[in-house]
C-alpha cells in the first residue's frame, strides 16, 4: 500500500495565462467500511459540484472494481466529501440491504 503524503489542507495555485494566479479548492475523499480510510492529500477540483460528481464516480467505481467491499459483513460502504477546512459537504452510501428470506437462506 502506498502511504500518502501529508497535507495541511490549503489551497494549491493554479495559474490561467501566467497572468493571475487563483486557489483551486481542495477537496478530501475518505471511505468508509467498516474501518475508516481518511484521505490525507486531498484532490483539486473546480467547485463543490465538481467535487460531488467525483466522489459520486468514485462510488461507482469502487462498486464496479470491489463488489466484495459492498458485499462485506457491514453491507455497504460510504465516501466522505469534505473541503479544505474538513467541514463535511456530502456523504454517499452504498448499502446492501438483503431481504430476511435470503438471509435464512444464507444462515
Amino acid at each position: 500500500m502506498v502511504s500518502p503524503k501529508l497535507n495541511p489542507g490549503f489551497p494549491r495555485l493554479s495559474f490561467r495565462d501566467n497572468k493571475e494566479a487563483r486557489a483551486v479548492p481542495l477537496y478530501f475523499y475518505s471511505t468508509v467500511d467498516g474501518g475508516s480510510v481518511p484521505d490525507h492529500v486531498g484532490t483539486e477540483q473546480p467547485d463543490d459540484e465538481a467535487a460531488l460528481n467525483a466522489a459520486v464516480s468514485f462510488a461507482g467505481e469502487v462498486m464496479r472494481d470491489s463488489p466484495d467491499v459492498v458485499r462485506s459483513r457491514t453491507g455497504g460502504f460510504r465516501v466522505d466529501l469534505c473541503d479544505r477546512d474538513r467541514c463535511p459537504l456530502a456523504v454517499i452510501r452504498v448499502l446492501v440491504d438483503r431481504s430476511p428470506a435470503d438471509q435464512a437462506a444464507r444462515g
